[in-house]
């Protein structure tokens, strides 16, 4: 893993993608049991999506015929950045080479905003993780690692979004 990312980065070096995909290839290489088989092969299958935008001659256009392929990048960065707390939409554009109103923009072709998109992948994130039988870690904990700071935020939109409180999801 690491020599792959190594030869990776000399080939690519300079690329305004190159983060996003080092953190993809990192996420990869820690997977393993950790994380579940459909995770992985999501994450491997947009690692694999961005590498060939990255090879492409010409990335621009290669996105631009692809129709989710912005918004497929600005979930696959939303992904990668879920547990930090002090992710934003600033981070996003620059990570990815793109103001920030056009990372708004290929949200909202989606019927989307940055918020909500962020809010919804972090609760997926932790009600998988509240179903896990093999995650022992407590509520609070799985709500800091899924990128809430407030944990009564977390508790109500959690509610909001499941119908239940975490703890009885888990238990359910």
């Amino acid at each position: 893993g690491e020599r792959l990312l190594l030869g990776v980065e000399r080939v690519l070096r300079g690329h305004r993608l190159l983060p996003l995909l080092k953190m993809h290839m990192a996420q990869l290489s820690q997977g393993g049991a950790a994380a579940a088989d459909e995770e992985l092969g999501v994450l491997g299958e947009s690692t694999q999506r961005l590498l060939e935008l990255m090879c492409s001659q010409r990335p621009g256009e290669a996105v631009a015929q692809d129709p989710g392929g912005w918004f497929g990048l600005v979930c696959l960065d939303i992904d990668s950045n879920l547990w930090d707390p002090e992710y934003s939409l600033d981070g996003l554009a620059a990570r990815l080479g793109i103001s920030a109103r056009t990372a708004q923009r290929v949200l909202a072709e989606h019927g989307q905003n940055f918020s909500s998109c962020l809010r919804e992948r972090r609760l997926s994130a932790a009600a998988a993780r509240l179903k896990d039988a093999s995650e022992c870690r407590s509520i609070e904990a799985i709500a800091a690692e899924s990128g809430f700071r407030d944990l009564s935020a977390f508790y109500r939109s959690f509610k909001r979004r499941y119908g239940a409180n975490p703890g009885a999801w888990r238990r359910a």
